[in-house]
């Protein structure tokens, strides 16, 4: 019963040292513009970045040359800037870890205006219909609730 307990407890500390660890990790040099809430003051990243964990709706932050730190609610592109931190924070989706930085390659391919989509997408004249794209006349689909057949 008590290796269980101690067990249990090693488990609570290492996961909260995990989650205060992600919540650290931050980008020198870059800025995330835009989306604060709130603009606190704040000695460096690392202060900036526990506010941020501590707090349920931030989803990243962004320490300043002055020492101010924002809190996000979104999570803004990143952009190169010299003397900034910034971070997401451990609530923040996958996907927004790998945005790149303007004028970085992506890891995300993005389809180019070369590229056709593929045949069987060309032409969802059905999903237009739906959407109201389309006028009754043109509409592959009849309404299914009119008064004549």
């Amino acid at each position: 019963m008590v290796r269980t307990i101690t067990f249990i407890i090693a488990f609570f500390a290492v996961a909260a040292g995990a989650v205060a660890q992600e919540a650290l990790v931050g980008a020198r040099g870059v800025a995330r513009p835009g989306g604060a809430y709130v603009t606190l003051p704040s000695a460096d990243a690392s202060a900036c970045a526990a506010l941020c964990a501590r707090d349920g709706l931030c989803m990243a932050w962004t320490q300043r040359v002055e020492p101010v730190c924002e809190l996000k609610a979104v999570i803004p592109s990143p952009i190169a800037a010299p003397g900034v931190t910034s971070g997401l924070s451990a609530r923040a989706p996958d996907f927004a870890r790998h945005l790149a930085i303007a004028g970085a390659e992506t890891t995300v391919d993005a389809p180019t205006p070369a590229q056709q989509p593929r045949a069987e997408y060309a032409q969802p004249a059905g999903d237009f219909a739906l959407l109201g794209g389309l006028t009754d006349a043109e509409s592959p689909l009849r309404p299914r609730f009119s008064g004549s057949p």
